[in-house]
């Protein structure tokens, strides 16, 4: 039975990251008071630059959604989301905090993401900036 279906589960994929990426980052792209409001979060957790990468992660991820939902150009879209979702975290600090991370006890999982020390939870790699 899941042989049928085995040449679907690209499309599913597919469907479900575009999905997902363009619903998390549309309020950020068809608001200007809620970009700002990000750049203000990312600011409040510490992270340089915050008026440069809020929008740059917000627009690469709103636009590799599209160019994953249409089939477009789908490895350069993941390089791009690879990128911009390591940027953040390697520009916080030079130092190894997701080590220093797991020595002092956090839970590391994709179900129960870090809080931020404004209690907010956060998810990726850039979450453990803030730390």
């Amino acid at each position: 039975m899941l042989d049928r279906a085995r040449p679907f589960s690209p499309l599913v994929i597919r469907a479900f990251l575009a999905t997902f990426l363009i619903y998390m980052t549309q309020d950020n792209v068809f608001s200007a008071a809620r970009m700002q409001e990000f750049v203000e979060f990312m600011t409040a957790e510490g992270f340089p630059a915050a008026a440069v990468l809020a929008p740059i992660s917000v627009y690469a991820q709103f636009a590799c959604g599209l160019l994953v939902a249409f089939g477009l150009l789908t490895r350069w879209a993941a390089a791009i989301m690879a990128l911009t979702s390591s940027l953040p975290s390697s520009a916080c600090t030079s130092e190894l905090r997701f080590a220093h991370s797991l020595t002092a006890g956090h839970a590391v999982s994709v179900d129960v993401p870090p809080v931020t020390r404004s209690g907010t939870a956060c998810f990726g790699q850039s979450a453990w900036c803030a730390r």
